[in-house]
């Protein structure tokens, strides 16, 4: 506003000088003027007709330039005031438009995620039900509808995978699983279905190495150890695979079926004081199984 009215000042200064300029101007051809040479009869009359028609003139050049600035000046005025509440006005709507935006985001909002999560509690423990009696389609249309709803649902990825996998659509769920993994990399229910997947499709070096991945993870689970031991021990790989049944053995002392397969795989690598331990351990757990004798004997050959 304050450029504004310095404008406005300045073009009015200008219009004043202007009009000084022009009657001194005037004034100084008029007095240049010889009426001397006019004859005496119309002398006094024609000077001042001649000094009449030039002040006249010279008022109407005058005004002529004040109106011509005064009405760019109004031009100028009202382009900038139509702007400015134009502006205005706009700025005002937008302020408005974000206001409402806010209150209708406050207003819907809570009930906006509240309805969504409701919806994806009862859609999972629909999806759930479905994959326990075996109403797969049903559940893998639960499980879709929450991942619409919920792109990075965990569960909802692993549980859509267990259908795949229960219905053996080895490839789709193994797509799903690897995506599960890429939205958690420390999956284990993943890894470990991979490595099943992986088992089942004879790709035994994959499954290990999907199994060791869930044993780093979570070294407490001693059916990860002994899986690792039974793919080893395929694979003809005899120092590893007692490696895993030894970890999965310190996990169960007790386990018979572990101590067995810890005799077996300490008399492969010959091993006999680990063989002596196997054997001690299986007479104390289950003095009655018959593979007792057979171990003593294969124990003894050995050096």
């Amino acid at each position: 506003m304050f450029v504004f009215l310095i404008i406005v000042g300045t073009l009015v200064l200008i219009s004043a000088s202007f009009l000084v300029w022009v009657m001194i101007h005037s004034w100084s051809r008029l007095t240049l003027l010889d009426v001397n040479n006019l004859p005496e009869v119309k002398e006094s009359q024609k000077k001042n007709d001649i000094l009449r028609r030039r002040a006249e003139a010279a008022q109407l050049k005058t005004g002529k330039a004040v109106k011509k600035i005064s009405s760019r000046a109004g031009m100028f005025l009202h382009i900038f005031w139509s702007n400015f509440q134009t502006h205005f006005r706009q700025a005002v709507d937008k302020l408005e438009h974000t206001l409402l935006d806010i209150r209708r985001k406050k207003m819907t909002e809570p009930r906006s995620i509240l309805d969504r999560n409701r919806q994806i509690r009862d859609l999972m423990t629909e999806a759930h039900a479905g994959l326990e009696t075996q109403a797969f389609d049903a559940a893998e249309k639960a499980f879709i509808a929450v991942i619409s709803l919920d792109p990075k649902n965990n569960s909802a990825y692993q549980g859509l995978g267990d259908v795949y996998f229960a219905e053996k659509h080895f490839s789709e769920a193994r797509e799903t699983y690897r995506f599960l993994l890429h939205l958690d990399k420390r999956n284990e229910h993943a890894l470990v279905r991979l490595a099943e997947i992986a088992e089942a499709d004879g790709a035994l070096e994959t499954a290990v190495e999907y199994y060791q991945q869930a044993v780093l993870i979570n070294d407490s689970l001693s059916i990860r150890f002994y899986k690792l031991y039974e793919l080893l021990s395929t694979l003809h790989q005899p120092e590893t695979a007692l490696t895993a049944i030894q970890e999965a053995l310190a996990l169960e002392p007790q386990n018979p079926k572990y101590i067995d397969n810890f005799i077996e795989a300490s008399i492969l690598v010959g091993n006999k004081t680990l063989a002596e331990d196997g054997y001690r351990r299986l007479r104390m757990v289950n003095p009655e199984n018959q593979k007792l004798a057979i171990f003593r004997e294969r124990i003894d050959t050995l050096a």
